[in-house]
């Protein structure tokens, strides 16, 4: 549900930016309530070039998307890796200290029960 929300506010954001953009460059006259055909040619080139721009932005945006997700799961691969061989070798190294410790331990000579 977030993430419609969030998609939804991108839009919103691209669609302002839009029409902000092409008002500030094709309205020349705000004497009169609708558009002249220059006004209106202007509108509809400066969306559709806008459009275009954004359209390539997003292929250029998930090409390079896919290739930083394909390095950050090698680089969680390679350091669950290290990490199991890091508890590994801390077992180890813990099984050899204690197998090193009871070998130096004197041996009681009392039977127990």
């Amino acid at each position: 549900m977030e993430a419609n929300i969030r998609t939804f506010k991108d839009f919103l954001q691209l669609y302002n930016l839009l029409s902000h953009t092409c008002f500030k460059r094709c309205i020349d006259n705000l004497n009169t309530r609708n558009l002249d055909d220059n006004e209106i040619k202007c509108v509809e080139d400066c969306a559709e070039k806008f459009i275009r721009l954004n359209h390539r932005f997003m292929a250029i945006y998930v090409e390079h998307q896919q290739v930083l997700v394909n390095r950050r799961m090698k680089e969680a691969e390679a350091a669950a890796a290290a990490a199991a061989v890091d508890s590994t070798n801390d077992a180890s190294s813990t099984n050899a200290l204690e197998t090193s410790e009871s070998e130096h331990l004197p041996q009681s000579s009392v039977a127990v029960g």
